[in-house]
C-alpha cells in the first residue's frame, strides 16, 4: 500500500504542503511518495493518490489541469483525494466568492475528469515578488493583501482525516 502525493507548485507552497501531508501519512504507517507532476508517469505501484495544485485566478495551474485530464483513465480505479492552495486569506473584501464557494467551484472542475473522495482548499502565500507590476497594481487597487496565510493546523487536520480513510480502505 503506497500512496502518491503529486502536485503542481509555482512558488513552493503547494510542494511544502504536499511534504507536510506526506509526513502525517507516514506517521500513521502509510508508505508515501511526494512528487511534482513532471516526475509521475505511471500509477501502477500506487494504491491511493492525493493530487494538489496551486490556484491562480480561481483555477488549478494549467499543467495540473492537463495532468489530471491526461491521467484520468489511470486514476479511475484508484481512490483519490485532492487539495488546492490559493490566496483566500488575502483576497479583497469586494470579491463576492467565499472560501466555501471557491472550494465547491474548484472541486467541480476537478470532478469533470475524476471522482475524488474529498477536496480541501488551503490558504497559501501571496507575495509581491510572485507577480508582475500590472497584477500588483490591480491587486492593490482592489484591496488585496500580501503575506503568508498558510494555516498548517488545517493541513494537518485534513491529512489526518485522509490517513484515517486510507487505513480504513486498506483493511
Amino acid at each position: 500500500m503506497t500512496t502518491l502525493i503529486v502536485y503542481g507548485s509555482r512558488h513552493g507552497t503547494t510542494a511544502e504542503i504536499a511534504e507536510r501531508i506526506k509526513g502525517i501519512l507516514e506517521s500513521k504507517g502509510i508508505s508515501t511518495e511526494a512528487l511534482p507532476l513532471d516526475k509521475v508517469t505511471d500509477f501502477n505501484k500506487y494504491s491511493f493518490v492525493i493530487i494538489g495544485s496551486a490556484i491562480h485566478t480561481f483555477e488549478w495551474l494549467p499543467e495540473s489541469q492537463s495532468f489530471l485530464h491526461t491521467n484520468a483513465s489511470q486514476l479511475l480505479n484508484i481512490p483519490t483525494w485532492a487539495f488546492s492552495v490559493g490566496c483566500p486569506g488575502g483576497a479583497p473584501k469586494r470579491w463576492d466568492m467565499t472560501r466555501e464557494e471557491e472550494e465547491t467551484m474548484i472541486r467541480g472542475c476537478i470532478e469533470k475528469d475524476i471522482k475524488i473522495k474529498d477536496h480541501a482548499l488551503f490558504y497559501g502565500r501571496f507575495f509581491k515578488s510572485h507577480f508582475n507590476l500590472t497584477w500588483r497594481l490591480v491587486w492593490s487597487v482592489m484591496g488585496g493583501k500580501y503575506g503568508d496565510f498558510t494555516k498548517m493546523d488545517e493541513v494537518d487536520a485534513w491529512a489526518k482525516k485522509v490517513a484515517d480513510a486510507i487505513l480504513a480502505l486498506n483493511l
